[in-house]
């Protein structure tokens, strides 16, 4: 079982929320939470303690032995966006409990983290204090989001792609030999992200240099990443090379295309001749 500190960002979502585990609908919400625990990484879905389907005689839930408080941070959720806050005493910080869930026999372990919800308009009278539940995102047998499957975690509502096609003079060397060289890429644009190039795949000069890794990553915005490392004379550059075979339709321009990393010790990227660090 693993839980996060409470994140650094929360924006109330009005998407419905389904979560399936064991073959059984566990929890059903319209009033989720977007929950960033990492800045600049998805967001993930919080549900309501109240979306919570005890179904008698299939679901148990146990509270474990593990509670407390997070380091700082006011739990004040308004109507606005983005809503952080400020360091206040223990008795305001975020709460958060452990239970363990046991659907027909198979178990899994959820955290509830009480939040204070403000009431809109200027009537008066506070909101109260509010369980939000998290889940593993990959522990559950799937995820529906306004009855759509979903493999990926939520996306950033504020977050956008953009792709271009440029041509240029692209010139990729690692450890001093040349692997790749293009006249042209398609440029991915992500907010808050250094853009990316996407070469063809014929721009690499010798495939033998090439060696499929095991690594796999996934992205709501782009897609699953496959990666390549690279060996040359005996020296092998790590995971330095991925791309998108069915990419997410936004980013539907890279498909099957090559990126590289940039920064990287040993790894040169230039574009009409000037270097990317970043």
């Amino acid at each position: 079982m693993s839980h996060s500190p409470f994140p650094n960002r929360i924006e109330p979502s009005t998407k419905e929320v389904v979560i399936l585990f064991n073959s059984t609908y566990i929890a059903r919400s319209n009033s989720p939470l977007l929950v960033w625990e990492v800045p600049n990484k998805p967001p993930l879905y919080y549900v309501p303690e109240s979306s919570l389907l005890k179904q008698t005689g299939i679901v148990e839930i146990k509270p474990l032995t593990l509670n407390g408080f997070t380091d700082d941070g006011d739990t004040t959720l308004s109507k606005g966006e983005g809503e952080r806050g400020g360091k206040e005493g223990k008795e305001g910080k975020r709460r958060w409990e452990a239970y363990e869930l046991v659907v027909a026999g198979k178990k899994t372990y959820f955290t509830v983290f009480r939040v204070r919800r403000e009431q809109g308009g200027g009537g008066g009278g506070g909101g109260g204090e509010e369980g939000f539940l998290r889940f593993e995102f990959g522990e559950m047998d799937a995820w529906f989001e306004n009855g759509s499957l979903v493999r990926l975690p939520p996306k950033n509502p504020s977050r956008r792609i953009d792709t271009a096609f440029i041509s240029a003079n692209i010139i990729i060397t690692i450890g001093g030999t040349l692997v790749a060289a293009a006249d042209n890429a398609v440029v991915l644009y992500e907010s808050g992200l250094p853009p990316r190039y996407y070469l063809p795949a014929t721009s690499v000069t010798d495939w033998a240099l090439l060696k499929q890794s095991g690594k796999v990553t996934a992205c709501p915005y782009k897609g699953e990443a496959r990666y390549f490392s690279v060996d040359i004379d005996g020296q092998s550059w790590e995971d330095v090379v991925w791309y998108y075979l069915y990419p997410i339709a936004e980013s539907g321009p890279i498909v099957g295309r090559l990126a590289f990393v940039t920064g990287r010790a040993g790894v040169s990227v230039t574009i009409n001749g000037d270097e990317l660090d970043v």
